[in-house]
């Protein structure tokens, strides 16, 4: 008995490990299936008595960006857990949207904020943040943290640099 529950355990550990490394949904669902999952995921691994409600609005217009589905599965995937971890908010709100131009990300709590600019500045803290924003300029986008009350992270993705050039 003990070995069956520990090899249910290890094989359940794996497949969450393998979800982190490459969510293979992303290639079934998309981007906003595998999305939903995640969300859910984090939901019920909240202790029974949160009062936190996390909510992902996708817009109908959204399209797949395929080749970079990936590394913006993993930015929002940061972003909420550190709003779970360290706002100390009631509400998380992931919005995807899109136009003619840009992917917009927009991750907002309604938590206790942070200063940011020391946050980004600083080498020994929040290297998630900093990776985010460094991989949002390698797509030549734009990364926008608002503390004033709560945290929103605002996110821009040229599509010319997600489709390769062609435009929506």
């Amino acid at each position: 008995m003990f070995c069956l529950q520990t090899i249910t355990r290890l094989n359940t550990l794996i497949r969450d490990k393998m979800f982190d490394i490459y969510p293979a949904t992303l290639d079934d669902l998309g981007l906003g299936g595998s999305l939903r999952i995640l969300i859910d995921e984090m939901k019920k691994k909240l202790p029974k008595d949160s009062i936190l409600k996390i909510q992902l609005h996708i817009s109908n217009d959204f399209t797949n960006p395929e080749q970079f589905k990936l590394q913006i599965f993993r930015m929002i995937k940061e972003l909420v857990q550190n709003a779970i971890k360290y706002s100390e908010a009631n509400n998380i709100r992931v919005t995807l949207t899109q136009d003619q131009q840009y992917l917009s990300i927009k991750v907002i709590d309604d938590g206790t904020g942070f200063d940011s600019s020391s946050v980004l500045k600083s080498q020994n803290s929040q290297l998630g943040l900093r990776s985010i924003k460094y991989e949002v300029s390698q797509l030549k986008g734009e990364f926008q943290i608002k503390t004033t009350k709560g945290t929103q992270v605002t996110i821009k993705l040229p599509l010319k640099s997600l489709l390769g050039g062609s435009q929506i």
